[in-house]
This record gives C-alpha cells, structure tokens and sequence, in this order.
C-alpha cells in the first residue's frame, strides 16, 4: 500500500491532485481543514499498489544475493576496528592509540603511557614492551616443574586444554609429568585427557575432590610432579570457591590461574583479584589466537598481581603454549598479526 498527503486550497483542488498522483483507485483516508499558509485542506489517500509488491521483492532479492556473496567471500575486517591505520603513526602516538583501542581502564593507561613515555627508544614496539615490562610481572612456566601445577578458574577459560599442552610440553622435554583431573563431572573434558594421557603414555588420575587428592598423593600416586585439572570455578559463588579452596588446600601444587583473553576489562580484574586470594601467583592466557583486544588480560594481571605465565596462540593442542613477554604483548597491541608459527618467536628472542 502507498499512502500520500496532499494540501490545496480547496477539496476539489485536493482530489485532483490524488487522482493525478494515485490514479482512480484511491482511497481517501482522511480530510481536514488547515489553519494558515500552505494550503487550506489536507487529504490523505491511499493505493493499493501490485507494483509495490514486486518492488518490495526485488530489493528483498537484491539484499539477500548481496548478503550471500559477503558471506561467501573473504572475510573483511571492520574498517573502524583496523589497528594497522597506527602503524602510520610513530612513537607515543601510536602506543596511546593501542592502549585506547584495548578499552584499559584509566589508571592501567596511564601508568603505561607514562612508563612509555619516559622511553627514550623511537621504536613503538619496543618502548611499549619496556612499559609493560615495567608494570607487569612476566614468569614463564618451566618446560619441566619441579613442583606440581593446579590450574583453575573460571568455567570456559580453557584449564583442560591447558592442562593437556602443559603435559605435552613436559613429555617432549624429557620429563613427564603426571595428569590429574578433579573435574571428574565433566564427561567431556575427563575423555579429553585420558585420551591425550594414553597417546604419552601415561594413566589419567582421577579425584572426586581436595580428600581425594590429598589421598593420592599420601599414596605415593603423586611422587613426580603433576597437572592438575580443576573444576571451572564460579569467582562470584562463595561455595564453589569455599570447594576450590579445599582442593588447593589438599595438594602440594602451585595455583595457576588460567583466563580467556577478549573478556571485559573489569570483569576480568575482579576474577583475578579473587583467584589471587585464592593463591594464584601466575596467569595462563587462552585463546589469544580469537580476540582482538587485550585490555583484560592486563587488566587481570595488574589487578590480581600475577605474573603472565604462557599463552595459547591457536585452536589445536599440538601447538601447545607459547611464554608470554613484553616483546610479545607489545607486538600483539600494536596489531601484529597472530601466528602459529614459530617466526614471532624467533624474532622475540633474537631482539631480546
């Protein structure tokens, strides 16, 4: 249906120009008088048009064959979330255009602009990884802990597949460690790991809770150090952590905590304060490989005074972890590309 209004100095005026514009099969919809210029009566008409219809049908055709080759074609990043317009910008400009499109909070901006600023090197990169540096705390997790590791945190952050990476890097580093789940709930991720404990070799353990553990390890079933898989833990419930602090309390394990990189900046704060007074010195960082902005990982860090361990930088465990280091956060902000590969690596360690 197609609906006009038309204004005239009387109705005779008015009609014609319907009749004029919407032809013999107008209907009337309303009249009134108007008070002032512009025409003294005001006709509303309307038509029930066919061709409307097949107008409407042939954008809607348009619309979804448009939207079909967008979505068949390669990906397009968005315009507005592109970092690489910074790279045209040198120095402080292009290290406070990171840190903006990172979403940090204030105070973790500006403890960083300032240490960065305070650089005398040009180089972004490098004067940015000097500033992370300097306000964060960096500590690799060892190919082969002499201590066990007991990774919690959030449920969805990745603590399973960080569990079965951390086990493969100790096997290919000669010293094996044991694998543990106390997350025996979740059929999924208890499959996962004895899957992966019988391609190294290796028999899951498996513990129902802290009495457990501690259980097996005063058995002797814990007489190499091991990864420990835990429960995910709801920060915000005081009875899962009241669980989770039973479990740490049972086994001689340093906690690790493992967050998902892409989370909000303060939600990811307040979960890492709360891990920490849990006992969580360190921080693993899943799928850096997915998000785009890092705000929550520093923020996470900075917040709960941990020091950011390892990070996964693609979907398949064989991959495994890569240490996180100034050098390497600093790239990843200024946006250079993610890599599974070994090249970022290698130049990381060559500058350093």
């Amino acid at each position: 249906m197609r609906m006009m209004t038309f204004r005239a100095d009387s109705v005779t005026d008015a009609m014609a120009k319907v009749q004029a514009a919407l032809g013999d099969e107008a209907v009337i919809i309303s009249t009134r008088r108007r008070r002032g210029r512009g025409g003294a009566v005001e006709v509303t008409a309307a038509v029930d048009r066919q061709d409307d219809s097949a107008e409407a049908e042939a954008l809607e055709a348009r619309l979804e064959a448009d939207l079909m080759a967008r979505l068949m074609g390669p990906a397009q990043p968005f315009p507005d979330l592109d970092l690489e317009m910074t790279g045209a910008l040198e120095g402080q400009s292009r290290i406070e255009a990171a840190l903006r499109f990172h979403n940090l909070p204030p105070s973790i901006m500006e403890m960083l602009g300032r240490a960065a600023g305070a650089q005398d090197d040009e180089d972004a990169e490098q004067a940015l990884a000097n500033s992370l540096d300097n306000v964060l705390r960096f500590a690799a997790l060892p190919d082969a802990p002499r201590r066990s590791l007991l990774l919690i945190g959030p449920p969805g952050s990745g603590k399973t597949s960080a569990v079965v990476r951390l086990a493969a890097r100790a096997t290919l580093a000669g010293t094996p460690l044991q694998l543990v789940t106390a997350d025996t709930l979740k059929t999924g991720a208890t499959s996962q790991i004895r899957a992966i404990a019988e391609v190294l070799g290796q028999t899951l353990i498996e513990a129902r809770d802290g009495s457990s553990l501690a259980g097996l390890q005063h058995a002797g079933a814990a007489t190499s150090p091991a990864v420990i898989d835990t429960p995910g833990t709801n920060p915000f419930d005081s009875t899962a952590c009241a669980h989770l602090r039973e479990i740490i309390a049972a086994v001689d394990a340093d906690p690790v905590l493992v967050l998902a990189a892409g989370a909000d900046a303060g939600e990811s704060g307040e979960m890492a304060r709360i891990f920490a007074g849990l006992g969580a010195r360190k921080m693993i960082v899943t799928r850096m490989d997915a998000s785009r902005r890092l705000g929550g990982v520093i923020t996470a860090a900075s917040a709960g005074q941990l020091a950011l361990s390892d990070g996964s930088f693609s979907p398949y465990v064989a991959e495994g972890l890569r240490p996180l280091t100034p050098l390497t956060l600093s790239r990843l902000m200024l946006g250079a590309p993610h890599t599974g590969d070994s090249a970022l690596l290698a130049n990381e360690q060559a500058a350093e």
